[in-house]
C-alpha cells in the first residue's frame, strides 16, 4: 500500500518516498533482529520467573548466595610462580580482583548451575575470572568478546552467533556452555587440564608444536622461564588460574568477607 500511494504516474518513485521507504524497512528488521536476539541480561527489581535458556530452565534467585566451594575439582599446585600471582592479587592488583570477587557472587550460581549441566567442573569458573573478570562486555586486543573470551571463529565452532546485531559470546548461557564443551574437548585432547587451559589461551597448534620439540607434557616444563615455545601470557595462564582459585576458596584468609561477594543478579533476555 505504501508503493502505491506514494507511486507518481509513470511509476516512478520520488526520492523522499524512497528514504521513507527505507527507514521503515530499516526499523522492521532492526527491530526484529534486536527481539530475536539473545545474551542481553537486565538487572530485574522482583523475582523473575525460570526462562528456558538453551533447552533448560535457569533461574538465579538474589536470596541464594553465592560461596566457593572448598573442595577442588581441578587440581591444585603452589609454587613459586604461583606465589607471585597470590602476591599481585593481593597487591597492586587488588582493586581490580576486588571487583572479581565482587562479580563472581552475581554470576557465579549460573555458571556454575551451567557447568555442571555440561559435565565440567566446576572450578572452571576461576577461567572466566582470570579472562574477563566476569565482564561481559569485555573485549580484548585480540577481538575475543565476552566473558570467556571466545575470538569469533571458535566461537562459530560451538554454536556461538555473531553479527550485527547480536553477540552470543557476550550471553553469559550459552557463552558458558561453549567454553565447557571446548575446554572438555581440549582435555579429551591432552588428558591434563593445564595443558587444555594452555591450548585454549594459546591454540592447540602452539601447544602441541612445543610437546613435539621438546618431548615433554608436563606444563610447568613446557612453560617455564627458559622456554621459548610460549609467549608470557600463556606462561602465566596457569598460575593465574591457580591464585585467583586459591584466594577465593580462602577469601577470608587474604582479607575478604562474605559481603565482598555481590548478590546473584537476576536476569531476563531482551
Amino acid at each position: 500500500h505504501l508503493a502505491h500511494l506514494t507511486k507518481l504516474p509513470g511509476g516512478i518513485l520520488p526520492r523522499t518516498s524512497f528514504v521513507v521507504k527505507f527507514i521503515i524497512v530499516f526499523t522492521f528488521i532492526f527491530t526484529t533482529a534486536c527481539s530475536l536476539g539473545s545474551g542481553n541480561y537486565a538487572n530485574k527489581t522482583h523475582h523473575s520467573k525460570n526462562k528456558n535458556l538453551g533447552g533448560k530452565n535457569y533461574s538465579q534467585s538474589p536470596t541464594a548466595k553465592w560461596r566457593p566451594t572448598k573442595k577442588n575439582t581441578i587440581p591444585y599446585v603452589s609454587n613459586a610462580r604461583v606465589k607471585k600471582w597470590v602476591k599481585l592479587f593481593n597487591g597492586r592488583l587488588k582493586p581490580s580482583f576486588r571487583k572479581w570477587v565482587h562479580r563472581i557472587g552475581k554470576y557465579g550460581p549460573i555458571i556454575e548451575q551451567v557447568l555442571e549441566d555440561e559435565g565440567a567442573p566446576k572450578d572452571l569458573i576461576y577461567l572466566s575470572m582470570i579472562e574477563s573478570g566476569f565482564n561481559l562486555q569485555a573485549r580484548s586486543h585480540a577481538a575475543a568478546v565476552g566473558p570467556w573470551q571466545f575470538i569469533s571463529s571458535t566461537g562459530k565452532i560451538y554454536g556461538l552467533r555473531n553479527s550485527f546485531y547480536t553477540d552470543d559470546r557476550q550471553d553469559l548461557i550459552k557463552s558458558t556452555k561453549a567454553a565447557a564443551r571446548h575446554l572438555k574437548d581440549l582435555h579429551k585432547i591432552y588428558k591434563d587440564w593445564y595443558l587444555a587451559f594452555s591450548a585454549y589461551n594459546a591454540g592447540p597448534g602452539t601447544v602441541n608444536r612445543a610437546i613435539r620439540r621438546l618431548h615433554k607434557r608436563d606444563y610447568w616444563k613446557l612453560s617455564s622461564a627458559r622456554s621459548r615455545y610460549f609467549r608470557q601470557e600463556t606462561k602465566d595462564y596457569v598460575p593465574k588460574f591457580l591464585a585467583a582459585m586459591h584466594i577465593v576458596k580462602n577469601y577470608r584468609k587474604y582479607g575478604y568477607s562474605d559481603k565482598s561477594f555481590g548478590s546473584p543478579i537476576e536476569f531476563d533476555r531482551v
